[in-house]
């Protein structure tokens, strides 16, 4: 009896260690050709990271860590792999960049969230480059550094990236458990295609290296993340695999109007507040109410402070900011049957539209048109009302948004 209890133990043990490295134990890849990056970390301004060395089954590999005050309160981190090829081969991510494409993340460490951007194999480091392939193993190996850490707390330690680290970070999450959560925006499904690949294009190394066949060897929360205007077909593939076998540890969301770069800041600064606000780790997130409309709420902010700013534009012109005020916008096109649909639903929704304009620009006719509506200029409710309902009906014909003017 005591023999039989031992072998449900282990083979219990065996079942449920079960993941994505278990699952390729046995299996070599083989590279096409030993690719490596001879380039090293460029040196980062000491108050804002530092470069670290961290142990891995090859050897000591390089990482970016954030810089942070001095604190009694162990700080919450996260390992953040950045996109293109190879993934996580960082370069200045102390760069200010435009919240349009947030590619470093720094919504994390410019709120006290301590970052680390690991380089990886081949990448100044021991090994080759094996695309999505033993990579896993050091992001794994990063993550057991930063528990070492004494100001960092271990229960709250995230991984997360975007596009090819979005990848990464999904195969991850199918090899491991020790992340507190997993944020993976803009993944594929399958592989970037035969042309982008340095391993041998046979169906196990691309079977391996596809986080699509693993979701059921995710153990921790992980969040699959992409814009409706980007490679949401993936996201789509990611819903229908994950029916056939749910797995509850997994959430699956399209982010309303963003593309593949512009999703990245707006949710960032969603799991910023959750890592902040958990005290266990765990991350109160809706996907419904929170995700999936956090770009248009963006958008709509990021608009209304433009409002302001032409507010402000025209008050220095000498134009008074009261009374009645026509306020138009201009829209552009080098066809002019392209606008008729949008100057229809204009007039049907209340709007006077301008005569046609024509403007030579090199030799190509450009047909100018104004929606316009006349509104009490003093009062920002209908300022940004107007500017949302100006922006909504030129995006939806497929226009350029250029925003608004006041006429005296």
């Amino acid at each position: 009896m005591k023999y039989i209890i031992v072998i449900i133990i282990i083979l219990s043990t065996t079942v449920f260690s079960k993941n994505l490295l278990t699952e390729r134990k046995g299996f070599e890849t083989k590279l096409l050709k030993k690719k490596t990056l001879t380039e090293k970390l460029i040196t980062p301004p000491s108050e804002i990271f530092k470069i670290v060395k961290y142990n891995t089954k090859l050897g000591k590999m390089s990482a970016y860590i954030s810089q942070h005050k001095e604190s009694n309160e162990k700080r919450a981190a996260i390992i953040w792999l950045t996109g293109g090829f190879p993934a996580s081969s960082p370069g200045k991510v102390w760069r200010e960049v435009n919240t349009e494409n947030e590619q470093t993340a720094s919504v994390y460490r410019n709120n006290g969230i301590v970052m680390m951007f690991p380089s990886l194999r081949g990448i100044n480091n021991p090994g080759n480059i094996e695309q999505f392939y033993g990579e896993v193993e050091d992001v794994i190996s990063a993550g057991e550094y930063l528990k070492t850490l004494k100001h960092i707390d271990p229960k709250r330690i995230y991984l997360g990236g975007h596009s090819t680290g979005g990848t990464l970070a999904l195969l991850v999450s199918e090899s491991t458990d020790i992340f507190a959560g997993v944020i993976s925006l803009g993944p594929t499904d399958y592989h970037y295609g035969e042309e982008n690949s340095i391993y041998k294009w046979t169906e196990d190394e691309i079977y391996y290296r596809a986080p699509i066949n693993f979701l059921s060897y995710i153990k921790t929360p992980t969040y699959i993340i992409e814009g409706e205007y980007g490679n949401a077909y993936a996201i789509k593939n990611f819903k229908e695999k994950n029916k056939i076998k749910p797995n509850k540890n997994l959430r699956i969301a399209i982010v309303n109007k963003a593309n593949h770069f512009s999703l990245i800041h707006p949710v960032n600064s969603i799991f910023t507040k959750a890592i902040l606000e958990s005290k266990d780790g765990k991350l109160k997130i809706n996907i419904d109410k929170e995700i999936k409309p956090v770009y248009i709420n963006y958008r709509n902010k990021e608009q209304e402070i433009k409002d302001l700013n032409i507010l402000v534009y025209f008050r220095t012109m000498g134009i008074e900011i009261k009374g009645k005020k026509i306020v138009k916008a201009p829209v552009y096109s080098y066809k002019k049957e392209e606008l008729t649909k949008l100057i229809k639903e204009a007039k049907s929704i209340g709007f006077k539209v301008s005569d046609f304009k024509e403007v030579k620009n090199e030799k190509k006719l450009i047909y100018i048109i104004t929606i316009e509506k006349e509104i009490e200029i003093s009062k920002l409710t209908e300022v940004f009302s107007l500017s949302k309902k100006f922006r909504n009906l030129v995006e939806k014909h497929g226009f350029n948004y250029y925003d608004w003017f006041i006429t005296q």
